[in-house]
């Protein structure tokens, strides 16, 4: 019985964690890009700031510029949203 209790607290936790992932299909979602900038949203507990700078800076790759942090905010479901400006080095 206390193995049972286990299993299934171990998997309302994955649920729980899993829940922006299950919805955006992806660690982040881009919410708009241009050649200005990007803005995107990611829930820290499945992915990392670090492996979101990588998807603004790939962005502003394109346009041959580099990606800075604009705006950073959290909402009450612990989701980050970044705005990422791109700029000329």
């Amino acid at each position: 019985m206390q193995c049972l209790k286990m299993i299934i607290g171990a998997l309302a936790l994955a649920a729980s964690l899993s829940g922006c992932l299950a919805v955006w299909g992806s660690t982040y979602k881009v919410r708009y890009q241009n050649e200005t900038g990007i803005a995107i949203d990611f829930d820290p507990m499945v992915t990392t700031l670090g492996n979101v700078q990588v998807v603004a800076q790939d962005h502003c790759n394109r346009y041959g510029k580099d990606a800075f942090v604009r705006h950073d905010d959290k909402n009450s479901w612990n989701v980050r949203s970044i705005q990422f400006v791109c700029r000329a080095p």
